[in-house]
């Protein structure tokens, strides 16, 4: 369980930020740069849970990891649109947050390799 505590602790960070006040969230004028950073954001979460999977398969577990990932990102989305104002859940940003987790999944271990 010791494993997945940097994995609950990056999920504590995401639920901050996902739920502060949209009005207090920075004007960003690049194209797609929320998009990016919600899929470089869930491309790490997913390489965080996995750590917790230690004695798992390196593929097995790196796809859980994305699964997890990405079924968060799709709650936190709900969770923006159903209970915090001037938040509104956003099925873009949840598609990035699921190619960023999945995309880490499947590049990692041809990045890594030795």
């Amino acid at each position: 369980m010791r494993h997945f505590i940097p994995a609950l602790v990056f999920a504590g960070v995401i639920f901050y930020l996902s739920t502060m006040d949209g009005r207090d969230l920075p004007e960003v004028n690049i194209i797609n740069a929320d998009k990016i950073f919600h899929a470089g954001c869930y491309g790490l979460f997913t390489l965080v849970i996995s750590h917790g999977f230690k004695k798992a398969q390196q593929s097995r577990r790196l796809l859980l990891s994305a699964l997890i990932a990405t079924l968060y990102g799709l709650g936190m989305e709900w969770v923006q649109g159903t209970f915090f104002p001037h938040r509104m859940l956003d099925l873009y940003d949840a598609a990035a947050n699921a190619f960023g987790a999945f995309l880490v999944a499947l590049l990692f271990p041809y990045l890594v390799r030795k």
